[in-house]
């Protein structure tokens, strides 16, 4: 995984390419997938988030009343 300033997306490889994320109202690239699809790893940043918290959901619909709450996904940066 690559991350850092716009400025410097065009470091990160081409293929399968880079996201723009927005981190505390600056723009990020993040190089989440890769040129392969094996074991999922051609998956962007917003599918592996999407995925995990659907995970995390269906965890907690799974034992309810257990007294734990997975879900929601904890945010990747928290702004001031």
């Amino acid at each position: 995984m690559l991350y850092g300033d716009d400025a410097l997306a065009a470091a990160g490889p081409t293929a399968p390419g880079c996201e723009t994320i927005d981190i505390c109202g600056t723009s990020k690239f993040l190089c989440a997938a890769t040129a392969t699809a094996a074991n999922k790893l051609d998956q962007t940043y917003a599918q592996i988030e999407a995925a995990l918290g659907q995970a995390l959901t269906d965890a907690d619909a799974q034992t309810p009343g257990d007294g734990f709450n997975f879900a929601p996904l904890t945010p990747l940066v928290t702004c001031p």
